[in-house]
C-alpha cells in the first residue's frame, strides 16, 4: 500500500488523474459490490480530493460476459469528496453514499424511460 501511495502522490504532483474502481469488478445491475479501501486511502494519505462517478455500464455489459448488449450507457459525475482530515474510511462511505443514491435514481430514470 506505501508503494501505491507513493507513486500515487508522484502522480497526482504532476497532474495526472488516478482512476480507481472500489468494486475492482463489475456488479450485476442492482447489485452492491464490496467497496476497497485503496483508492480512499490514497486519498487521506496525500490530500487530494476524489471524484465519484456512477453508470450503468453492467446493462450493456454483465459480469462474466464478453459479448456486450446494445443500449445507452447513462454515466454521473459527483461532486468532489474533500479527503483532507478525513479518514480513510469517512472518504470510502461519502464516495460509497454517493454512488449507491445516484444509481437508484440512474436506474430509476432507465426504468421510466423503457417503459414509455
Amino acid at each position: 500500500m506505501q508503494q501505491i501511495i507513493d507513486k500515487g502522490r508522484k502522480c497526482l504532483d504532476q497532474g495526472r488523474w488516478i482512476m480507481v474502481f472500489p468494486e475492482g469488478t463489475r456488479v450485476a445491475p442492482g447489485t452492491v459490490g464490496k467497496y476497497k479501501l485503496g483508492g480512499a486511502r490514497l486519498a487521506a494519505a496525500t490530500g487530494y480530493p476524489v471524484m465519484p462517478v456512477a453508470h450503468n455500464a453492467g446493462r450493456c455489459w454483465p459480469k462474466r460476459k464478453f459479448i456486450k448488449q446494445p443500449g445507452t450507457i447513462q454515466v454521473a459525475i459527483g461532486p468532489l469528496i474533500e479527503s483532507k482530515d478525513r479518514t480513510s474510511e469517512e472518504i470510502l462511505k461519502l464516495t460509497k453514499d454517493w454512488i449507491e443514491d445516484t444509481m437508484l435514481s440512474i436506474d430509476r430514470f432507465v426504468d421510466k424511460t423503457a417503459s414509455q
